[in-house]
């Protein structure tokens, strides 16, 4: 029963009610996710774009990988905080972290190479 919290006594099993749980995911979590998923998207585009134009791509895909930068680190920086709140899972929690900081290795990766 994911997602779903005791309320009452185990007494007798007869007072036992559950109920939802009110968030699955915290506010900063959501934040974290969709920070990883726009700088995730950002790389892809920048990468492909790249390899369509053989190399030629300019400041658009320079600007896009900035931006991705941010992006990442927005992602890292709120899912830290997202471990203070006690609402919502740490399985989703530690998924929006590890998200942004693959981004944020593979970014590394391309400025080094």
């Amino acid at each position: 029963m994911t997602g779903m919290k005791k309320i009452g006594k185990d007494k007798n099993r007869k007072l036992i009610r559950y109920r939802f749980a009110d968030e699955l995911l915290s506010t900063d979590t959501k934040i974290s996710f969709v920070a990883g998923l726009i700088a995730a998207v950002l790389l892809i585009a920048s990468i492909v774009i790249g390899i369509v134009k053989k190399g030629e791509a300019g400041d658009v895909t320079g600007m896009m990988l900035g931006i991705a930068l941010v992006m990442s680190v927005t992602g890292i920086i709120f899912g830290g905080l997202s471990f203070r709140d006690v609402t919502g899972s740490n399985n989703g929690k530690r998924y929006a972290v590890e998200l942004s900081v693959i981004v944020l290795i593979a970014l590394v990766i391309l400025m080094v190479i």
